[in-house]
């Protein structure tokens, strides 16, 4: 959770805690001058639960991309090393190339790269 969202819990008598979000550590500086690779990220949570309920929405993104020609660019999933493996059985029949990563030093590399 972020420090804004308490209130959203704290209104029901709910307890909540800041926690930060991982993707709010990146490191990575974003320039147009440093894309090396064309990468379109997929942020599919950092739940199982998540990722299954995502699914299918980023399948009808991938299908958009392949319908319209943007074969060009390759998919970035940065994620946890104990979701790995389900994300790679879902995105296995993709036509797009996708890097799933589950290290933190990689991913800061890859979101330079980012569009």
């Amino acid at each position: 959770m972020f420090k804004f969202e308490n209130k959203y819990f704290e209104k029901y008598g709910l307890k909540a805690t800041f926690i930060g979000h991982p993707v709010s550590l990146i490191n990575a500086k974003f320039t147009n001058s440093n894309k090396q690779q064309k990468l379109i990220a997929f942020l599919f949570g950092s739940r199982e639960n998540e990722i299954i309920k995502l699914y299918p929405y980023f399948n009808i993104i991938h299908d958009y991309l392949v319908k319209n020609n943007l074969n060009n660019y390759e998919l970035f999933i940065p994620t946890l090393p104990h979701l790995k493996k389900i994300i790679k059985k879902l995105t296995y029949n993709w036509k797009i190339k996708c890097i799933i990563s589950d290290n933190n030093n990689e991913n800061e590399n890859l979101y330079k790269n980012v569009f």
